[in-house]
């Protein structure tokens, strides 16, 4: 009796018969997800006649919007993929100007619903918030509020959130460290609490 078998956590696929390549294949290939260890070099994409010295890049969920934010220009960049996460169908398409709140962007985060901005940069030394009144549109974005992590970091350069919008994370060069902070709110600075720090400096100064 194998009974014990059903208990388990498992998958099974078969085999099937590919007609083109005239051989046996199996049904479904399990990939490795998220595993660096296993990646391989693809393709580039230049960027250089919209952001000098690129510091930032983000997708939209779908993988057909990416930005890009960059310390020479002061702005975000973005571009269209006709095909998801392939840089090689984009397109540049459009553009929003930090130079007002921004003069230095490392850092660039946008929420899955893709109604909100935050843009972290080394000269305000502070997170700006921004809605977006069409969603992933970088040109229709407004600016909301800043807050300032001077007091744990002073050159900010990268910023992150959980996935519900409630944790938010910091991490720049002068601390070398990753801060931990919660929001009271989903995606909205009114209310930032720092809760800790983690220091990255043994591997990581920069």
């Amino acid at each position: 009796s194998y009974d014990q078998v059903a208990s388990g956590s498992w998958s099974m696929y078969g085999v099937v018969y590919n007609s083109a390549d005239e051989d046996l294949e199996l049904s479904k290939i399990i990939v490795d997800k998220f595993n660096i260890s296993i990646a391989s070099y693809a393709q580039p994409f230049s960027v250089k006649d919209e952001a000098g010295n690129p510091e930032a890049l983000e997708f939209s969920p779908d993988g057909t919007k990416m930005y890009i934010c960059g310390v020479s220009a002061d702005t975000i960049f973005q571009y269209e993929l006709s095909v998801g996460f392939d840089i090689s169908t984009a397109v540049y398409s459009q553009n929003f100007d930090l130079s007002l709140l921004e003069a230095s962007p490392m850092g660039l985060f946008l929420n899955p619903a893709g109604d909100k901005m935050f843009v972290i940069g080394a000269t305000g030394d502070d997170l700006n918030e921004f809605t977006l009144a069409t969603p992933f549109s970088v040109s229709t974005a407004i600016f909301i509020q800043a807050y300032s992590v001077s007091t744990q970091e002073t050159v900010p350069a990268g910023v992150a959130f959980s996935a519900d919008g409630f944790k938010m994370f910091i991490v720049g060069s002068s601390s070398d460290s990753v801060h931990e902070y919660t929001l009271d709110n989903s995606y909205s600075l009114t209310q930032v609490s720092f809760i800790q720090s983690f220091s990255v400096a043994s591997t990581e100064t920069s």
